[in-house]
């Protein structure tokens, strides 16, 4: 029996806090207890030491019911102190889980990354061990040392994570700018440095796609007049220039590399083709303008004045066009045109 008097019940004010207490001192010889703020455990633990002071201190109690009082706070306690290590060894595994998704998370950084896994690795052991405590008191003071050890680890870990990302970051800033010089190189025409054949494809079937929503696109394709007989007189040299010089043309009339949505490209030889973000009137005007300023300035090669002229064809961009059809129809249109050129 805990209290052979009624007196030991009397000084001690039946609220929480003095419960608290009172269970404590009464539970003399059982572990060291550790009462937590909003934890459901403790609070339980409180409500019950709290209703029992009550009955202890009730003004009819006896020796009988000093007697069941300290049965069923012996209960009470041993119930608290298995609930509780059941708590703290659950807690320790969650813990332990949560350490693990970081590390997880933090796979990138190999070097910095190894030094945390063996870390996390030794601080598993420690807690693993810490479930054999034998106080609560232990359990704490242990869980605080693994949290100071594994904050420096993972303060250290940063560090080193921030001087890798900064190496990460310039490779990968690097291999970008590799990557978009790659992707202009296979996508230009070396010599005229518009649009290829691969890049016009997808212009035209981009321009296609936005006709649907409403947007009105018209695609032109351009040949030069002669083109052959420049090469053969003049030589390839002067046949090359004077593809260069077309292009040059063709950026100073519709802007640099096209803009605004409309795009430049050379589809092979003396082929070009226009992707044109306007109505029919607007890149006629255009294309008429090329020609007027290659009749005014024509291609000075050496000693000798070549002047050139393009045919074109037109045709409107539609939604129910292909790619395929809607190139075949310019392609005729510009070849109706060249043959009406050379009958005139």
């Amino acid at each position: 029996m805990l209290w052979k008097k009624k007196a030991a019940f009397d000084d001690v004010a039946p609220s929480s806090s003095s419960a608290v207490r009172l269970g404590l001192s009464a539970a003399a010889g059982y572990k060291r207890l550790v009462i937590l703020p909003n934890d459901p455990i403790s609070q339980d633990f409180c409500n019950k030491i709290d209703s029992l002071a009550k009955d202890a201190s009730d003004n009819g109690a006896d020796d009988r019911t000093y007697e069941q009082v300290a049965d069923v706070l012996q209960k009470v306690v041993e119930h608290f102190g298995k609930s509780q290590q059941k708590a703290i060894e659950k807690s320790i595994e969650a813990t332990y889980d949560s350490l693990r998704e970081v590390l997880h998370s933090l796979d990138g950084a190999v070097n910095s990354g190894d030094a945390l896994e063996r870390v996390t690795e030794q601080s598993s052991q420690r807690m693993t061990r810490l479930q054999e405590a034998q106080t609560f008191e232990d359990v704490i003071n242990g869980l605080k040392e693994e949290v100071r050890v594994l904050s420096s680890a993972i303060q250290e870990h940063k560090e080193s994570s921030r001087n890798i990302r900064k190496v990460c970051t310039a490779q990968i800033d690097d291999l970008r700018s590799k990557l978009r010089v790659a992707e202009r190189s296979v996508r230009t025409d070396h010599l005229t440095k518009l649009s290829n054949r691969s890049a016009f494809d997808y212009m035209l079937a981009t321009a296609i796609n936005r006709t649907a929503l409403g947007e009105e696109f018209h695609l032109a394709i351009l040949d030069l007049n002669d083109f052959k007989g420049v090469n053969d007189t003049h030589g390839h040299l002067a046949g090359d220039a004077a593809l260069t010089l077309f292009a040059q043309r063709l950026n100073e009339t519709f802007g640099v590399f096209g803009g605004n949505g409309t795009q430049l490209a050379r589809l092979g030889g003396d082929e070009f083709a226009v992707v044109f973000k306007g109505n029919r009137l607007q890149l006629e005007a255009k294309l008429e303008r090329v020609n007027s300023v290659l009749e005014k300035k024509p291609l000075q090669f050496k000693s000798a004045v070549i002047k050139l002229c393009a045919s074109y064809g037109i045709v409107e961009i539609r939604p129910n066009l292909t790619p395929e059809a809607a190139f075949h129809e310019a392609d005729v249109r510009m070849y109706d045109c060249k043959q009406a050129q050379k009958a005139a």
